[in-house]
Parts: C-alpha cells; structure tokens; sequence
C-alpha cells in the first residue's frame, strides 16, 4: 500500500511531467485514461488519488477544463454522485474539480482549435445535480474543507445569472438557499461565517442585485445577520457591517422595520470594534450607522428610547477621540445624521449633545495648519514647514465634518425653539428647582462659546486653503440660533469678530 505522503510526491511528478512534456494530446488521453479507469472501479474512496490528480491538472493547465465539461458527461455524472458520498476527503475532492469547471474561463481547449473567450459550458443536468448537491453539502457538512470548498463553489455560481436563479429556485429535501445560508452565518465557526458573508456580498454586487435584495430580505436573511454580530472577530465584523450596508441602502429594509430589530446589535458590535480598536470594522460599522440614521424614514422611529440615544452618543464620542482619522471622520458623518430632530429624544439631552461637540471642536485645536489646497500644491507658502499632502486634507475633511455637524446642531435648536417637548421644563414640576438643568437658551450659549474659543481661531488660520462654503454658513446658522433666541452676548461677540 502507497504511504500518503508517497502519493501526493507521484501526483506532484505527473502532473510537471503532463506540464512540461506541453503535449495536449498526451494530457486528454491521460484525462480518457484515469476517468475511464476511475468509473470502472465505481469505489470513491479507492479513486481519491484520481480525483485528486484531474483535480490538480485542471489548476495547471486551465483549458482542460472544457475538454472535461464537453466530452466527458459521464465522467461528470460520477462526480456528481460522489458529491453526496460520506467521505469528506471525496467530496472535498470532488467540490474541488467543479470549482475549477466554473470558475474557468473558456480559451484554447487542448486537441481543439481555439474558442471564442468565456464561461466553461456544463451540461444542464449536471447543473441542476450539482445545485442540488450544493444545498445538501452546506447543510449537512461540518467539515471545514469541505464547506470552504462548498461555499467557493457557491460563490462561483453567482458570478453567472442562469446558475443563480437556478440555485434560487432550488429546494431538496425541504431545504433552499435562504435556509441554507441562515444556518451558515450561525455556524460556530468564525471561517465558514465569514466565507458565507463574503458569498451574500458577491451575490448582491451582481447585475440582479435589487432582485436577490427584495427576495434576501423577505427571507429575514439580515436578522441572522445581525445575531452574527455577537462575535468578537474583526474581519467578520467588517464582512457583516459591508453587508448590512449593502440592504441598509434600500428602501425595503426601513418599511419592513429590519433595522428597527438589529440596531441594539449594530450597537454592541460597533462598541466591541472601537474599543478593541480594529480600525476598518470600526469605520464599516460607523459608515452603516450613518447611512441607518440618514435613510430611516421620520414615522418609523428607530432611536426611539432614550437609552439608545446616549448610548449613541457614547459610541460616537468614543469614535470622535479614536486615534485613526478615518475612525473620527466617520464618527463625525453619523454624529451629524444623529442630529436630526426625529432621532432625539424629548426634553432634548442638551449637556449630552454639548459632550460629544465639546470633544468634536476641541479636537480642531490639535490639527496640523494646511499651507495649500488640498491637490493644488501651487499655493504652498516657500518659508512655512513642509506638511504632508495627507495631514493638508486630513485638516481639510475634519475642518469640513466640524461644520456639518455644528449646522446641523444650529438646525435642531431652532426647531426646538418652537418646540414645547423639546424644553425640559416642560416635564418638571413647577417647584422643582431647574437651575441646573441645561436650556435651549444655555446650550445655545455654549455652543456660541466653543466656537470662539475652538472653531473659528481654526478656520481663520486655514481660510486661505479652505474650499466651499461650508465652514462659514455653519457659523452664519448659529448667530441666526442666537438672534432668534435674542441672546444679549450675540452683539458682544460680533464686536470681537469685527
């Protein structure tokens, strides 16, 4: 009996001598040979190191590939069995052959005169075999090399529009894709959860993706989504957050209250991603939150406690103060969605709000002053230090998310003005002492002051560099706050400005 390690060194040796010898008659009779031989035996088990080798020379020598899907039906017929075997060694090995047949692009066919380019042509009963066999494996196997394999052939199959909607409407056994893929992302297994999400993501990123959404969503596929989210590995964390970005960008998601079900989840996993700072799952995470806040429709509440809301904010604050810039900027992006009146809870949390400001415009302090325009590097003054185009932005882009968010602060106050649930007063009894409870009017102030003392020393430093108005119609939106509140420091300040 041949040692393991004795045949994989023989299967290595055939397979550079079919390469070397460049002989595409030698290599299809060799292919006749071995699955001649192989369906002869009809013993899986004893054919592994056959199917091993058609497997390896499918990977060196890629034309092969149409030679087996065009001449030797038979042959794909046995394999098509052999993938319900229970062997995991054969299937792993079988699964292994057709992901080469599909993801093959079709060019010179060895004994053939050359094709035109494109997909390896499978016969339309072992198509609907392997589709079938496809929803049993990922179902039923535990084996990790066997479901990696699985799923890389699932996700080849996504890349053709014929093979999707034939998978779609596949059921065996009670069994479709949508069951399939739920029990994937909730597998123990961080590898297979990962593999699953990535496979949802190739498969929304195609020409028919409004439809696959539309039919995913009705299916609950985001709920399993978001229970995936209980996992403290990053590149899960971050596959999962793209994902969700990918639903939370269609209208559906919001009418059918998924995201009203998953925010708590989005939350805990975006805490997990900034505290242990794993910077991109934090920025995917952040970027979702965003688009959510941004998109969720004004008569379907989604900050709809109070708690949520701090907690929110608490997150946010902690993004604001991350060490990576591209963490703060996309703190910054949701902090402004965060901001609109239906997001916030009544009587409006102003000393919370005035905490992740405080922290967001403080931060100006510590930039690097710009010395050109960001791409235009005529502008740079010859005596001042050398900055790098990078930090020159960077000022840029967090000058830019400070003015957001203070106009769209200036644009919740003022619809607070006329708001009676806004004002905590409103819910305090009339002998209970309100002197330390923060007030539209003592927010406003304070607002005015960050600004002073923080905001405007920036922007006066930067304004030779700084492109678009943005920067200035934050601060015109605060003195109209102020002139509406008819604040007596309004005309103080003017006069130190002037």
């Amino acid at each position: 009996m041949v040692e393991p390690n004795s045949t994989e060194i023989i299967l290595e040796v055939l397979v550079q001598l079919l390469c070397k010898l460049q002989s595409d008659q030698l290599v299809v009779n060799c292919l006749e040979f071995l699955t001649s031989k192989m369906q002869q035996q009809c013993n899986y088990p004893r054919s592994l190191p056959v199917l091993s080798l058609i497997g390896r020379l499918l990977q060196e020598i890629p034309p092969l590939c149409h030679t087996l899907a065009i001449a030797f039906k038979p042959c794909l017929e046995f394999l098509c069995c052999g993938m319900s075997y229970p062997d995991n060694a054969v299937r792993s090995a079988i699964v292994y052959i057709f992901l080469h047949l599909y993801t093959c692009n079709r060019t010179d066919t060895p004994g053939k005169t050359a094709e035109p380019a494109g997909k390896v042509a499978m016969p339309a009963s072992v198509n609907a075999q392997v589709a079938k066999s496809l929803l049993i494996l990922l179902r039923t196997v535990e084996d990790t090399d066997v479901q990696l394999n699985t799923i890389g052939l699932l996700k080849s199959w996504f890349g053709d529009e014929a093979l999707t909607n034939m998978l779609m409407t596949t059921t065996v056994e009670g069994s479709t894709f949508f069951t399939t893929i739920k029990k994937m992302l909730l597998s123990r297994q961080d590898v297979v959860q990962v593999a699953s999400v990535q496979c949802l993501i190739t498969l929304l990123a195609s020409s028919r993706a409004p439809t696959y959404l539309s039919t995913l969503l009705e299916a609950d596929v985001t709920e399993f989504l978001f229970e995936a989210l209980a996992t403290t590995n990053d590149l899960l964390l971050e596959s999962i957050f793209c994902c969700l970005i990918i639903f939370a960008d269609t209208e559906d998601f919001y009418t059918k209250c998924h995201v009203i079900y998953g925010i708590d989840s989005i939350l805990r996993a975006l805490d997990h991603a900034i505290t242990h700072k794993h910077c991109m799952s934090s920025v995917q995470g952040l970027n979702l939150l965003s688009l959510i806040l941004e998109r969720q429709p004004q008569n379907l509440p989604m900050v709809n406690t109070p708690r949520t809301f701090t907690e929110c904010l608490r997150l946010l604050q902690a993004g604001i103060s991350h060490s990576h810039n591209q963490v703060s900027l996309a703190s910054s992006r949701a902090f402004q969605q965060l901001l609109k009146r239906q997001h916030v809870p009544s009587p409006v949390p102003y000393d919370e709000l005035l905490g992740v400001l405080g922290q967001l415009v403080s931060q100006l302090a510590i930039l690097p002053a710009m010395n050109c325009i960001p791409g235009d590097t005529r502008k740079v003054h010859q005596h001042s230090k050398a900055r790098s185009p990078q930090h020159t932005l960077h000022t840029q882009l967090a000058i830019k998310a400070t003015a957001t968010c203070l106009q769209a602060t200036a644009t919740l106050a003022m619809s607070c003005v006329d708001d009676p649930t806004a004002n905590v007063t409103t819910f305090t009894a009339p002998k209970q002492d309100t002197a330390s409870v923060s007030t539209l009017v003592a927010f406003a102030l304070q607002l005015l002051q960050l600004c002073d003392k923080y905001y405007i020393p920036v922007v006066l430093k930067n304004q030779p560099y700084l492109s678009g108005a943005v920067a200035y119609v934050a601060l015109a939106d605060i003195f109209l706050l102020v002139h509406r509140l008819q604040l007596e420091n309004l005309d103080k300040f003017c006069q130190k400005l002037s």
